[in-house]
């Protein structure tokens, strides 16, 4: 019996550090061949050497163009179209932005992500995962400035239960999303699986998430974007309204938004 595989993709622009970060990790678990990264109009020196690096490897290197940057409506249907076209060649695709991190519970599920993935969605129970989000954070005050030749949750004391990174982005069948993927535009009651976690590593570092900040304040945006404030604290990058950003928890979730200590046998996911 052929066994069944499972496709990872993601969309970026200007990924420095964050890139090489998600490439080591789903690798670990999915061949080379079967991840790909849409890259849209990527220009940074360092970003572009990745990808020829990553091309060489065996990655799929998908070029995407939009002369606007955060067109959160065109990277929605992008991610969708692209989705609906691995499916006709893969059983289960896996959609993850690039600074997410995407892994069974240790203590719950003993293999790895490939593996989780095709239990999960060969069981009949359901066609769509959503894993717990957490966000992990940089407490300033005690930690330092992240090492990125050293793995990135061992550096980390601290994440945050965050539920509006419970996203459902792990499927067997065609999904559409609300903008930003937090939720299915045609389900947004789906429940979420304990037993698996996505981990945001957008505040992993307060230095490189100001200076990703600044380099994406000055792209082109969408206006609709920026008049409804779409994606707006992905331009905060100065004085004290980056601070209350980055330290002040998420002003969107009114309970359980305390930090809270990594577990060990988290520590070396990632």
């Amino acid at each position: 019996m052929t066994q069944k595989r499972t496709a990872v993709f993601t969309i970026i622009q200007n990924e420095d550090f964050f890139l090489k970060i998600w490439t080591d990790y789903y690798s670990k678990s999915f061949p080379n061949e079967d991840i790909y990264i849409l890259n849209h109009d990527s220009t940074t020196p360092t970003c572009i050497n990745l990808l020829k690096e990553l091309k060489d490897k065996g990655f799929n290197i998908i070029p995407v163009h939009r002369s606007l940057s955060f067109d959160h409506s065109w990277l929605r249907t992008t991610v969708e179209h692209f989705q609906r076209y691995l499916l006709q060649s893969y059983d289960n695709v896996v959609f993850a932005e690039v600074d997410e991190i995407i892994t069974p519970n240790p203590n719950m599920y003993k293999g790895n992500l490939a593996h989780y993935v095709m239990d999960k969605l060969n069981s009949g129970t359901s066609d769509v995962i959503r894993p717990a989000g957490f966000n992990v954070e940089h407490v300033k005050s005690l930690e330092p400035d992240i090492d990125l030749s050293k793995p990135i949750l061992m550096q980390r004391s601290k994440w945050r239960r965050t539920y509006i990174y419970d996203k459902p982005v792990i499927s067997k069948v065609p999904c559409k999303w609300v903008n930003g993927f937090h939720s299915l535009a045609t389900d947004d009651r789906l429940p979420t699986n304990i037993d698996s976690v996505l981990i945001h590593l957008h505040k992993f570092d307060y230095k490189l998430c100001k200076n990703k900040h600044a380099e994406q304040a000055k792209r082109k945006w969408n206006a609709y974007d920026l008049e409804t404030g779409q994606g707006e604290h992905n331009r905060v990058f100065d004085g004290m309204a980056f601070d209350q950003w980055f330290f002040g928890g998420n002003p969107h979730q009114g309970v359980d938004n305390a930090l809270t200590e990594i577990p060990e046998h988290f520590k070396g996911i990632v």
